[in-house]
């Protein structure tokens, strides 16, 4: 399997269960590695749920429309496909700032139910996440982890978040993959094939957890 594709073919056919992180710099990145998971599961025949605000939704489509040819608007209308707005999504989960897990529940536990019982298999990608972490809302972003997981005792879906970090601040990076690890079944490797580091060097997280391995 070349470096290449690598991540792709992870993407492709993910089981019930599975939990899927990809730690990135550039937003192309992040678009291609989305699409491909989106496409993939339209292809299967799956339900799809994308969490994404309107900037993300309008780059998707030109990837999935122009370059995939899918009918994004017949998928949507036979309830294959359900796309939410991240934004208003999380206005309404959030109280000081905290998700609030039975609001999470609740609005997510409708689709799922209904997509379990017309569809093989379901997968997510939520983008939610990403958009705490971007506004260093660090504790909220492990939350939603969490949240994820307990969702996934109920029902059956495969799941794909991100964290965008720079390439400037190491910091910054190694506790996006602390946070990425303690949630995910798998993390996706670098767009260069690379896979993330598993130590972190010391001083990176601070305190008394610099020195320790990230399980």
């Amino acid at each position: 399997m070349s470096k290449r594709t690598s991540w792709q073919s992870m993407l492709s056919r993910p089981v019930a269960g599975q939990h899927i992180v990809q730690v990135y710099r550039h937003d192309d990145q992040l678009t291609e590695t989305v699409s491909h998971f989106i496409a993939e599961g339209l292809r299967n025949r799956e339900a799809v749920g994308v969490v994404a605000t309107a900037q993300q939704w309008a780059l998707l489509v030109g990837r999935l429309v122009m370059h995939k040819g899918f009918d994004l608007v017949d998928m949507v209308m036979r309830g294959q496909l359900r796309i939410v707005d991240a934004d208003l999504m999380l206005s309404t989960l959030m109280d000081n700032g905290v998700p609030q897990w039975h609001r999470f529940h609740d609005k997510c536990s409708d689709f799922l139910r209904h997509s379990n019982r017309q569809h093989a298999s379901v997968r997510i990608y939520a983008g939610m996440s990403d958009m705490l972490w971007q506004e260093r809302q660090e504790d909220a972003v492990g939350c939603m982890g969490d949240y994820w997981n307990e969702l996934a005792k109920e029902h059956r879906f495969s799941l794909l978040r991100a964290y965008k970090v720079d390439g400037v601040d190491t910091h910054l990076y190694y506790r996006a993959l602390a946070s990425a690890r303690k949630a995910c079944t798998h993390l996706l490797p670098r767009h260069d094939g690379r896979p993330h580091p598993l130590t972190v060097p010391p001083g990176m997280l601070g305190g008394a957890d610099s020195r320790s391995a990230i399980a």
